[in-house]
């Protein structure tokens, strides 16, 4: 369970080192024959990535459960000073104290992770090294006739290690018990290289992160950095993906002569072949050498607590090796029938191979100039989306999600790849606009509005975890009533013990969650887009101002069934939070505006983004909303509107034969707030951001 705040601990903004190399070349062969190259490195590394100083257990050495996961050893010498601490009698013969049981507990909470490398900070902390390199080359051959032959070929590769700080469980047990250690030998408590972790609030002099003293402090109680080291190691993946694409097209006029143009196709071919690996960082977190709760443990193989890991919060993952070739035909036609219309469609056949299948995708479209001033188009097609290779990938990743049936309490969410009957998504888009042009005398405008759509089928995504969970827990929010231990999904979910009594178990008592990657319910997405500019000259200067909107008109999701059994009824997206469901925050209205100034060198460019508010999903048929200690609350069911607005300055130089441009900018300049919700940070941050005011220059060279 999370009671304390561990939202200081994190950052808003990871310190991150970015690196980035780009080449191109191209050389005239011949007259007719062209080569063109380039090729792109790129490195991001993010050394210090902030989490909570320790995750809470939702699972010990003897099984599932986030209450009395641990117990401590009454000869810990952290027992004795918090024995006196809270006025409770201690150890005697009379009356022998056998173990301290850890009820609710956080091996690291206010006294913050003691081996953070910022003192101040005390947090957990990861990592992720993110690098890849591109390498795309081919030939344009000139046939005669104006018809052009290209063969291209790419090749890139992605290399990802990303880890996050977990606790061992029976590391964590063991040094509660005195046993702690890598050197530990023998079988004498705190002896032979064994040490205590102490888990009692006297364990530290202070809360770093917001600087507060500890009362409770005894000195000399701290837990040792290298214990620590021992206890939290990294777990996480080391990923590798290589793509190899080659592409032929054929394209140029037919030769027919429209009233409007020559008739003009392309005709091509693509392969793709794509291979990916996943590898755990270490044994710790392979899951082929630690499925158990137990580390080195296998004796849970082949019973339903296979995979569980030995890490408290954490899941592990197994090496996988996945490898997809897809071919691919298309054709593509342009027709300018007369001056003012133009018509195009374009078809391709793509193989995925078993278990995907192949897919054939049509498209259409038309533009029509009805005057000088007013255009018409619209356009008609369908697309096809294979699964990833991380969505097949037989393993899991872990992820933290509060439950609504757990009271809101955060837990274990262990997200499933799908390598057996995942297939492909499906969708029917179309549009309909008109574009209006209209010369105001040396000014001009240009506005256009447009209706889209967007039809999904077999949508690629994963089961709903909080939906499952409240299915099972009989809809409840308190998370204190007793669950459904006969729900037909009640096996999705790992329970305290891992087991579920009827009557007894109830939604506190959920440890973890299991979702997988399906092909899920259809959704319907319409909305209309808008768009303004307007360009009014000055002399020598153009003063430029308009802006885009977006209006959601529907976002609608068909029923959501798991197993056969309907877990989320249908729903319309639009104007909610969608904190625990898809799609995430979808406010009505969305729009961006500007004014600008371009004079010779000189660039003056002022912006505005405004995003509507939204309602919190989990209130709907809900009220009270929200409990807190003092009463009811209405904080964060309306998250309220978000408005920026920004200024940027650019200043154009040539300095010694070299483009240099001068860069300035004030961002969210009125220091606006984000929107308020109930999460963890007490924002949304899909509507604003919470960095405030912030000021940024630039430095651009060429030469």
């Amino acid at each position: 369970m999370c009671r304390f705040t561990y939202v200081p601990f994190d950052n808003l903004v990871e310190d991150e080192d970015r690196y980035q190399v780009f080449a191109q070349f191209t050389a005239q062969l011949s007259d007719t024959v062209t080569f063109q190259t380039d090729a792109l490195w790129a490195r991001s590394d993010l050394e210090s990535l902030n989490y909570s100083p320790a995750f809470p257990p939702t699972q010990g050495p003897n099984g599932s459960g986030f209450q009395s996961a641990f117990t401590t050893s009454p000869s810990n010498p952290g027992v004795s000073a918090f024995l006196d601490q809270v006025g409770l009698p201690q150890s005697s013969p009379t009356n022998p104290i056998v173990r301290v049981t850890n009820v609710l507990f956080r091996p690291f909470g206010y006294l913050g992770n003691p081996i953070d490398a910022d003192p101040d900070r005390g947090a957990g902390t990861g990592g992720a090294k993110n690098e890849a390199w591109r390498i795309t080359g081919g030939f344009d051959f000139e046939l005669g006739n104006d018809l052009v032959f290209e063969i291209d070929g790419t090749f890139w590769e992605s290399k990802r290690e990303a880890f996050a700080p977990g606790i061992v469980g029976s590391r964590l047990q063991a040094a509660l018990n005195g046993f702690g250690g890598e050197n530990c030998t023998g079988t004498t408590p705190g002896a032979n290289g064994c040490s205590y972790f102490n888990p009692f609030a006297n364990a530290g002099p202070s809360n770093p992160t917001l600087g507060l003293s500890n009362p409770f402090y005894v000195p000399g109680a701290e837990n040792s950095a290298d214990l620590v080291r021992w206890l939290q190691v990294p777990n996480g993946t080391v990923e590798e993906e290589v793509q190899v694409v080659f592409d032929a097209v054929l394209s140029g006029p037919t030769g027919i002569e429209l009233g409007g143009g020559p008739l003009a196709f392309a005709v091509g071919a693509q392969y793709r072949k794509n291979d990916y690996r996943t590898d755990p960082i270490n044994d710790e977190s392979n899951l082929d050498i630690n499925p158990c709760f137990i580390e080195g443990d296998q004796s849970c193989i082949g019973t339903t607590t296979e995979g569980v890991g030995s890490f408290i919060f954490l899941g592990g993952t197994r090496p996988a090796r996945l490898s997809q070739d897809v071919y691919a035909i298309f054709a593509e036609v342009n027709a300018p029938v007369t001056d003012r219309l133009e018509l195009a469609g374009a078809i391709r056949f793509e193989d995925y191979g078993s278990p995907i299948g192949s897919t054939i995708n049509p498209k259409g479209s038309i533009r029509f100039e009805a005057t000088d001033w007013l255009t018409l188009r619209g356009s008609i097609g369908t697309t096809f989306r294979g699964p990833l290779a991380v969505n097949v990938a037989p393993n899991s990743v872990t992820a933290l999600q509060g439950f609504t049936a757990a009271g809101g309490n955060y837990k274990s969410l262990d997200v499933f790849g799908n390598p057996n009957d995942l297939g492909p998504e499906t969708a029917l888009t179309y549009n309909a606009g008109v574009i209006f042009n209209v010369p105001l005398g040396e000014a001009s405008m240009t506005f256009s509005a447009d209706y889209w759509a967007i039809n999904l089928k077999d949508r690629i995504t994963t089961t709903p975890g909080d939906a499952i969970a409240s299915l099972v827990a009989n809809g409840q929010t308190t998370g204190a009533a007793p669950v459904d231990c006969s729900s037909p999904l009640v096996g999705l979910i790992t329970f305290s013990n891992n087991v579920c009594v009827q009557g007894t178990t109830t939604g506190l008592d959920i440890s973890r969650v299991r979702t997988d990657f399906v092909n899920g319910p259809d959704v319907d997405i319409t909305g209309l887009d808008f768009a303004l500019n307007v360009d009014v000259p000055f002399g020598e200067a153009v003063f430029s101002f308009g802006g885009n909107a977006v209006y959601n008109l529907g976002y609608e999701f068909d029923d959501f069934e798991v197993q056969g059994v309907l877990v989320q009824e249908a729903y319309d997206a639009v104007g909610f939070g969608n904190y625990f469901r898809d799609p995430n925050t979808v406010p009505e209205w969305r729009a961006n505006g500007y004014a600008n100034l371009n004079w010779d060198m000189l660039n003056v460019r002022y912006s505005v983004t405004h995003i509507d508010g939204v309602i919190d999903d989990r209130c709907i048929n809900r009220d009270p909303c929200f409990q807190t200690s003092q009463g009811p609350t209405d904080f964060g069911i309306e998250s309220g509107s978000y408005t920026q607005h920004d200024i940027a300055v650019t200043l154009q130089l040539d300095l010694a034969g070299a483009e240099v441009e001068l860069q300035g900018a004030i961002e969210n300049f009125t220091d606006a707030e984000p929107a308020e919700a109930q999460l963890p940070l007490g924002y949304n941050p899909f509507i604003g951001n919470a960095i405030g005011r912030n000021y940024r220059i630039g430095l651009r060279t060429r030469f």
